[in-house]
């Protein structure tokens, strides 16, 4: 990155803060948006996003007002991944003449003498290796798709739900759905302290789970969530909270989560107990996933976060690791494993009719 700054131009470097300041006044900053809270109350003039499709599109949304207010500006660049909240600035900037947008395959991309920085033999060998490495073909020509040709119909890599959403979109289930205003509603939550608290709102309909509804935010007291519920017209059954629902309240007080909560109007609370092992409530996520239905509207957001949900990659091994990568899908992940091991009132299969014992007695 120092090489991009003239070194006249450098008065100090601060390595900690990763951050240049510059003899004009101005500074170069780089800053993760995994934890968002540490960019509030920062005043840019300019943002840039590198890798835009796996950041928390919530921090474009805290820097916007900032960037209006100071006549500032902002660049996002990235490589396709799925059709998620970059694909959607994508095919707005693209229609719109106050943006500028470019889409660059290897076939746009050369070197200073107009050579091709990556050929088509080298994108073929790429193929016969991954196929070599046990690929599937498909995966194989998707993901070389998605690297090489910018194609934002791939899925990402190592994702835990991509063939449950495959084939939720396959046969209709993410849709419209409607509010039930007959039938009662059911949150489940994921919890946040430091980070974003995530909340699914359910229906039951038969062996079907409606997904009609979901909420994020962060840095938020648990006052502020309560409302939120209140606002919506639904009528609550319960509420399904993960295990950290028993630790101290949102605002320091000792009271527990739970019992701020329900004092607060979101009532009742059950506690669920998930697992230690991650993976159980993952493969509980998936054997229900069949059942559930989602509003592609209101669940926009959550869906895009169950799509992004991701094993770790081990850079020095070359291979995903047995465990999730902690990111801003992570929230509405875990809260979706709060839904799958609540049991909640999920109705029982069926049953046929017992048959009756035919009577020997004589009459």
């Amino acid at each position: 990155m120092l090489g991009h700054f003239p070194s006249p131009l450098i008065k100090s470097k601060n390595e900690t803060e990763l951050q240049i300041e510059l003899t004009t006044g101005s500074v170069y900053q780089i800053i993760g948006t995994d934890n968002i809270d540490r960019i509030v109350g920062t005043n840019p003039v300019g943002v840039i996003y590198s890798e835009y499709s796996l950041q928390n599109d919530a921090a474009d949304l805290m820097l916007r007002p900032i960037l209006v207010e100071n006549g500032g500006w902002a660049i996002y660049n990235f490589t396709p991944r799925g059709k998620n909240h970059a694909y959607r600035l994508y095919e707005m900037a693209k229609n719109n003449p106050k943006w500028y947008c470019s889409l660059l395959t290897i076939d746009h991309t050369v070197d200073e003498n107009g050579q091709p920085v990556v050929t088509h033999a080298q994108v073929r060998d790429e193929y016969t290796e991954l196929i070599a490495r046990g690929w599937a073909a498909s995966d194989a020509e998707t993901y070389l798709q998605q690297e090489y040709f910018c194609s934002f119909e791939s899925v990402r890599q190592g994702g835990y739900y991509t063939d449950q959403l495959r084939a939720a979109h396959a046969q209709g289930r993410i849709t419209d759905v409607p509010w039930r205003s007959n039938e009662p509603v059911y949150t489940f939550w994921d919890l946040g302290m430091g980070d974003s608290t995530a909340i699914w709102f359910g229906q039951k309909h038969g062996l079907r789970m409606l997904f009609i509804d979901y909420y994020e935010n962060s840095g938020e007291a648990i006052g502020h969530y309560a409302k939120v519920l209140q606002a919506k017209p639904y009528t609550y059954a319960r509420h399904y909270w993960p295990h950290d629902g028993r630790n101290r309240d949102f605002g320091g007080t000792g009271e527990a989560r739970r019992d701020t909560g329900e004092r607060l109007g979101i009532r009742p609370i059950d506690i669920v107990t998930r697992s230690n092992d991650v993976d159980d409530g993952i493969q509980a996520v998936r054997s229900l996933f069949p059942q559930c239905w989602f509003d592609a509207t209101k669940c926009q957001r959550g869906l895009e976060c169950l799509g992004a949900y991701h094993k770790e990659y081990d850079e020095i091994r070359k291979e995903y690791k047995q465990k999730p990568y902690h990111d801003w899908s992570s929230h509405a992940a875990d809260a979706f494993r709060t839904m799958a091991k609540s049991r909640w009132e999920i109705p029982p299969q069926p049953s046929m009719p017992r048959p009756v014992a035919p009577s020997f007695m004589s009459a």
